[in-house]
């Protein structure tokens, strides 16, 4: 029977393309991607901080490996070399724990690739997202202070004005956002809210002992008012407090006139505040998937109905994971592929290691026991060199 033979020019999207928003040719983030107030509450959030840091070291920093695929041992030589020189400052890993920490941060990571005179790409730079936006007629465009540089998309061929030679290209890193075509969504912005009333609590805490601990005060009064000097004279002894908590105040009140100072409050608001903060930090934990021990909270958590040993593996499975495979298809096709033109070779992160020691002892054991494995190939697993059997050199 003869085949069909296909025709992939009608294979092309026909859905309606999101309009950008914009002006002078750049596409905006969405007004809930405030990337310089996501980057501030990074920095002054410890949950937050510590959830991205453990997500982009668990994804990219437990290495990595080449895989065959039939591509031949000069491929594999050409490719491993690449990666090893990519950039002249930095190595692959730190180059991708970039990527990560922007990705995690603000929903979209960069790197700048610049290709040699065979057309073929030579060096990896990180591009740092908060200063990255797209362009209207494809492209990027990086914006720091009053000085700009365009950049092409990886494969686009875009070429812009006044600019000599081809541009570096852009590979861009984009968590999948419902809401906007253009620009990733970080699972920070979930948490937004739990995030800043954490900080504004901290802070009211912290604004109270910077204060010596003094509560606020009012002054009740019956019979009459103060007189302007007096009003003064009590605004700033009240003032001074800050500095010298235990100065003693005499105030002399009209005939017929009483008044009584009286604190608001008696109670420092750490104590107030705790569950407001603990209810804030458990909202965070969930928005950002990390199990609460990782974030150096020593309590049970929910993370998968489960505690310790279900929780990492379902960290494993729902967080790293996903992360790792959409890095590694991206590498794979854009930069190694498209840029190198190599194939028959995979890149592939090693996985993260969710399974205890004990654990692993029993599992070897059961299948030692039932002569599913030897003893030595167990030892392989663990990394062990083979056992020495007495008498074996009098054998060979």
């Amino acid at each position: 029977m003869k085949q069909a033979k296909l025709d992939f020019l009608s294979c092309e999207t026909r859905q309606v393309r999101e309009k950008p928003l914009g002006v002078s040719g750049v596409v905006e983030p969405p007004p809930y991607l405030d990337f310089e107030k996501l980057l501030e509450l990074y920095q002054s959030n410890e949950i937050y901080y510590r959830a991205v840091q453990v997500k982009a070291q668990f994804t990219v920093g437990q290495g990595w490996r080449l895989v065959d695929e039939g591509g031949g041992k000069e491929a594999r030589n050409r490719l491993f070399q690449f990666l090893e020189d990519c950039n002249p400052n930095q190595t692959f890993d730190e180059l991708l724990f970039q990527v990560m920490v922007d990705l995690e941060c603000l929903g979209n990571g960069y790197l700048e690739a610049t290709r040699d005179s065979f057309g073929k790409v030579g060096r990896l730079y990180h591009v740092s997202a908060r200063n990255i936006k797209l362009l209207r007629d494809g492209g990027f465009v990086q914006t720091i202070g009053t000085q700009k540089r365009k950049f092409a998309s990886f494969g686009g061929g875009e070429t812009f004005e006044g600019d000599a030679g081809s541009p570096s290209e852009i590979v861009h890193f984009r968590k999948y956002n419902p809401s906007s075509q253009f620009y990733g969504l970080p699972d920070s912005v979930a948490a937004i809210g739990s995030t800043m009333g954490d900080i504004l609590a901290r802070d009211y805490n912290i604004q109270f002992f910077e204060n010596n601990a003094t509560p606020r005060f009012c002054l009740i009064m019956s019979g009459g008012s103060l007189s302007p000097k007096d009003k003064e004279e009590l605004q700033n002894y009240m003032s001074n407090l800050k500095g010298n908590p235990h100065k003693t105040m005499v105030l002399q009140f009209p005939q017929g006139v009483t008044g009584e100072i009286k604190p608001i409050q008696t109670t420092p608001q750490e104590a107030s505040f705790a569950d407001y903060r603990k209810m804030n930090r458990d909202l965070m934990v969930v928005a950002h998937g990390v199990p609460p021990h990782l974030l150096g909270i020593i309590e049970s958590g929910n993370l998968g109905g489960g505690t310790g040993q279900s929780q990492l593996q379902n960290f494993k499975n729902l967080v790293i994971a996903p992360r790792q495979r959409f890095l590694e298809e991206r590498i794979n096709r854009t930069i190694i592929r498209e840029g190198l033109g190599i194939s028959g070779w995979r890149f592939r992160f090693n996985e993260m290691d969710a399974e205890d020691e004990l654990c692993r002892a029993q599992t070897d054991k059961i299948l030692i026991d039932s002569g599913m494995i030897s003893a030595d190939e167990a030892r392989a697993r663990m990394g062990l060199p083979a056992r020495e059997v007495e008498g074996a050199g009098e054998n060979r």
